[in-house]
């Protein structure tokens, strides 16, 4: 212990003792620092949703000239009825998915195909 005298002898020593003693009564509260935390936690949310929302999406609209020309060569070896079938079984295609393929691909029922596919 730190007797009165020796804070005369030694003043760097008590001036160091007591900003300690002022340092712990001066930190922020723990609440005040999560508030901060959280606010902060929130603006980098909202900036990494904006971003993600002005991503511009290329999904594919439709099947391509090679996809078209798969699903054409599985109907002249296999017949519509069964490609239909594989495509349904397998890669879980609704009714809907599977007339927007074949209207992109311009295959029809009737044997033929449409005009864009010439």
């Amino acid at each position: 212990m730190v007797s009165v005298g020796s804070a005369a002898r030694w003043p760097a020593l008590a001036q160091a003792r007591a900003s300690e003693r002022v340092a712990c009564k001066v930190p922020m509260s723990l609440v005040k620092r999560a508030s901060k935390g959280r606010q902060e936690m929130s603006r980098i949310a909202i900036a990494i949703a904006l971003a993600l929302l002005s991503i511009e999406c290329h999904a594919q609209s439709g099947p391509s000239t090679d996809q078209c020309d798969q699903i054409r060569a599985a109907i002249a070896q296999y017949g519509l009825q069964a490609a239909r079938k594989h495509a349904m079984e397998n890669y879980g295609l609704s009714q809907a998915d599977r007339r927007t393929i074949e209207q992109g691909c311009g295959i029809s029922d009737r044997g033929r195909r449409d005009k864009r596919s010439r």
